[in-house]
């Protein structure tokens, strides 16, 4: 092969390569090109859709939701205050003989509060739902401690207001215990949490505790205790309520009784016992118009009224004791580390 065809087949090679990447180099331009043209539809689709939402995105919007989303936490936190103004904290320095003389003598005292039929509130040597620590001789278990102190104290309330709103007996109360489902305890994590001044999460320690109430009372005591327990300061929901008397006082003073004997008799007894029946219910009528008042309502029989209520606590009020003892213990430990230099 001479010279001139070596650097004819030369120049052939590099203009083939530079063809190849002349033709490399436009496809992918063409493919770029189309990505991009893509990416401008779907940001050009974007700005339409957010043109076209209810919010418009400028800043009057922006300064719009963040105003918003400081009155809800405004809210929130008022909230969470006025349901948490009754949150009570434990003393966990009380040994378990120190809580037993608590229970026998606030008993006592409890005991002598007065009931409606100016007696008093409970029967001798109730037991308010602690019997086996307050008439018998069980020492509380030092790890339920906590638990029982807040159920004591929140017993104490119940007693109290029912004798404040004029119940007549408090016949049963007792500490209904709950467990939680797994889910609904996840769901519970999930919903308490709430956010401090500078927006972080913290979650609440959100707890529960149920009970069952049993006494006696007449229509406007029951509805001061359902009153009561609506505006206490404690969060106190009440979860099922029923009540129903013994006896039908009105009932009774009118002849229900017999005349619905009387009725039995006419269906045995033909003419005859339609006869006595109308006698009787004359007779009724004649007692009723000589006596005038049938029935007297503050001496009727009273309801014998069943409540289920939960309280609920949201750990405020530990939170506090936390911080509090914690900043004394600070404190305490550099004054004596002041104390050792």
């Amino acid at each position: 092969m001479n010279k001139n065809k070596i650097i004819m087949s030369a120049i052939g090679g590099v203009a083939l390569v530079a063809a190849a990447v002349v033709g490399w180099l436009l496809w992918s331009a063409c493919d770029e090109k189309s990505e991009m043209e893509s990416e401008l539809e779907v940001a050009r689709g974007n700005v339409e859709r957010a043109n076209s939402a209810k919010v418009a995105p400028t800043q009057e919007s922006v300064d719009a939701i963040d105003a918003n989303r400081k009155m809800l936490d405004a809210w929130s936190a008022e909230a969470l205050a006025a349901a948490s103004a009754g949150d009570r904290a434990v003393d966990a320095s009380v040994t378990p003989e120190a809580f037993k003389r608590s229970l026998v003598v606030d008993a006592r005292t409890l005991a002598k509060l007065p009931g409606g039929s100016g007696g008093t509130i409970v029967k001798e040597d109730f037991g308010f739902g602690f019997k086996d620590y307050i008439t018998g001789g069980s020492m509380p278990e030092k790890a339920k401690l906590p638990a029982m102190q807040r159920q004591w104290d929140e017993i104490k309330l119940f007693v109290q207001t029912l004798s404040a709103c004029g119940a007549v007996e408090l016949l049963e109360v007792s500490v209904v215990e709950q467990s939680a489902k797994p889910e609904e305890a996840q769901d519970n994590r999930r919903r308490n949490v709430r956010r401090d001044d500078d927006g972080s999460a913290k979650k609440l320690s959100v707890s529960e505790q149920s009970y069952a109430l049993k006494f006696l009372a007449r229509p406007a005591a029951l509805v001061g205790v359902l009153n009561a327990f609506a505006t206490s300061e404690r969060f106190i929901a009440v979860d099922g309520c029923s009540f129903a008397r013994a006896d039908d006082t009105l009932q009774s003073v009118l002849g229900g009784k017999d005349k619905k004997d009387g009725g039995r008799a006419a269906s045995r007894s033909g003419r005859r016992g339609r006869r006595a029946s109308e006698d009787a219910s004359k007779e009724g009528e004649e007692d009723v118009q000589k006596k005038g008042l049938v029935t007297d309502p503050e001496a009727d029989m009273p309801f014998t009224v069943t409540l289920k209520v939960t309280t609920i606590d949201f750990g405020t009020a530990g939170a506090k004791a936390a911080a509090v003892s914690a900043k004394a213990a600070d404190v305490g430990g550099k004054d004596e580390k002041e104390v050792v230099e």
